[in-house]
This record gives C-alpha cells, sequence and structure tokens, in this order.
C-alpha cells in the first residue's frame, strides 16, 4: 500500500502529498470562478524535513484562464547546518538547486492550462498540478562548487583515462577513488589498468562517461530517461551507490504514463528491485499486474 497522503485545503485548493524516501509528490487540485482574480496560496509544505515549501497560483489573462504558478522554498530550520540538493520536476520542468544558505529562493514553473471546466451560472475552472520534490546529499556538491569544478574543467594534470566506445574521457585517480568502490580496489590492487592508467568501458558511450564525470565532480545527475538508464547500469557496475540511488529517484519523479510500461520492462530485466518497489509506490495499478515476475 502507498504510504499515507496528508492532505491540505487551502482557498479553493487541495493539497495532497506523499512522501517516498528522498521524493514528495504534491498533487494541487484547483479550482477558480470565471472572474477570480486572487490569488491561491498553498500553507508550508515539509519535503523530508528539509525543505520548507509554498505555492502560489494566481490566473493569467494572457494565456485567458491559464494559472502562472510560483514556488518558494527555503531549508527547514532541522536542516539549517547542512547542504543538499533539491531537484523540482513537474510537466516540461526540471530544476535542479544546490541548498546552502538559509534564504528563501523564489521561481516560476510553466503556467497551467486547466484541465476541464464546469458550466453553472458561470464558468469554473479545474486545474491538477503534480510536483515532485528529491531531496538527494549534496555534500560533496558544496566542494565541488570550489577546487572540484576547476579538476572538472583542467584537463592537463589528469592521470587516468575511461576508454568509450566512441571516445575517451579524462579523470583523476583520486576522484574515482572517493566515488566508486570498484576503481578503489582497482587502484589499490594490482590491476593491469592501473599501470596502464586506462580501462575499457566496454558497452558504454562517450556521453554516459561524461555523465558520470558530471556527478563525480559537480554532483548532477542527468534528467533524460535515455541517459539515466544507462548511468544507472553503469553505477551499478562500478559500485557507486549513491549515484545509483539518484538516478532512480529520477527515473521515479520523472516517469510519464506513456513510458512506464518500458521503464517497468528495464527494471525487470536488469534486476533493480529499488526502482521496481518505486514504480510500485507510485503507480501501483499500473505495475501490480507485473510483480510476478520477480522476486521483491
Amino acid at each position: 500500500m502507498p504510504p499515507t497522503a496528508p492532505t491540505h485545503i487551502t482557498r479553493r485548493c487541495i493539497v495532497e502529498t506523499q512522501q517516498r524516501g528522498a521524493m514528495m509528490k504534491t498533487v494541487l487540485s484547483v479550482m477558480r470562478f470565471e472572474d477570480d482574480a486572487g490569488e491561491i496560496v498553498t500553507n508550508n509544505l515539509d519535503v523530508n524535513g528539509m525543505v520548507v515549501v509554498v505555492i502560489t497560483m494566481k490566473p493569467l489573462k494572457i494565456p485567458e484562464f491559464h494559472l502562472l504558478v510560483n514556488i518558494k522554498l527555503k531549508k527547514n530550520l532541522n536542516a539549517k547546518n547542512k547542504t543538499f540538493s533539491l531537484n523540482i520536476t513537474t510537466d516540461g520542468f526540471n530544476k535542479q538547486i544546490l541548498l546552502y544558505q538559509d534564504e528563501w529562493l523564489e521561481f516560476q514553473i510553466p503556467t497551467k492550462r486547466y484541465d476541464c471546466f464546469l458550466l453553472k451560472h458561470n464558468n469554473i475552472f479545474l486545474y491538477t498540478i503534480t510536483i515532485n520534490f528529491v531531496v538527494q546529499d549534496a555534500t560533496h556538491v558544496a566542494v565541488c562548487n570550489g577546487h572540484y569544478k576547476e579538476l572538472y574543467e583542467e584537463t592537463e594534470f589528469t592521470d587516468f583515462k575511461l576508454q568509450a566506445e566512441d571516445g575517451i574521457v579524462s579523470v583523476h585517480k583520486s576522484v574515482l577513488f572517493v566515488h566508486s568502490e570498484m576503481f578503489r580496489a582497482m587502484l589499490k590492487g594490482q590491476w593491469k589498468e592501473t599501470g596502464q592508467g586506462s580501462i575499457d568501458m566496454v558497452g558504454v558511450t562517450v556521453q554516459i562517461l561524461q555523465c558520470l564525470k558530471a556527478y563525480m565532480y559537480l554532483g548532477t545527475i542527468p534528467c533524460a530517461e535515455s541517459e539515466l538508464k544507462p548511468l544507472l547500469l553503469l553505477a551499478q557496475r562500478c559500485l557507486m551507490d549513491k549515484l545509483a540511488a539518484g538516478c532512480i529517484e529520477k527515473l521515479i519523479a520523472t516517469v510519464k504514463p506513456e513510458t512506464l510500461d518500458a521503464l517497468v520492462d528495464f527494471a525487470f530485466q536488469n534486476n533493480i528491485p529499488e526502482l521496481i518497489k518505486g514504480l510500485i509506490l507510485r503507480t501501483p495499478d499500473n505495475v501490480l499486474s507485473k510483480i510476478s515476475k520477480v522476486t521483491l
């Protein structure tokens, strides 16, 4: 069964939230009259005890009957001395923020068109807005803003190469050592790759190796499913648990109805129970019929 979903009712807006590990799914059900020009503001929403979020919706004249959606957030008092990243996704929008200061941050997401309307004495417009918030450990990301970022951009003093099918990505042994148990064992042992200063990453493209490097140096994880799936497999292969968990969280947070079946098949084929469980919690009606294919 999915976790209990707290419900908050504000002025013509019902807010339902579901917390699943690091991710909070927020569904806003909004009703407004045709001549209503007032703002609709949610109560404070708590994301995993780490972030306070307030969502404001305001009617627009152009495009007609659309809602302007504004998100305002800051770190929770309990997270005052912590550094972490927050990923926000909704239809047509994906933003990753590094939270290390205590000030409010504010930004807009794409305007929302009404889903349907009811005709009574005057038009009543109904909107449904789904926003996913994912909190990720980003202690090393704060470091990346300094020396790691400089290391990422320079190539003159790199001392190891990751060889893909279609190119080479230059890295530092020390960075590989910190992030990957597989590379740590290789660099400490007598593997021939250690002496050669390179390793052939069979079955991996240079684009995915660039995503791997961006994560190790900058703490970023891509948003496109076409990059997330091969990066997840590479993370498992290199024994990088945090990266694998981050890829799984993003795949769950950004899955769409039209891509759900393919993602479920991917999880089964590659025996990724964490992804399967996350998809079951997110969309139980669509996934439970396939659960017999794997032992969780």
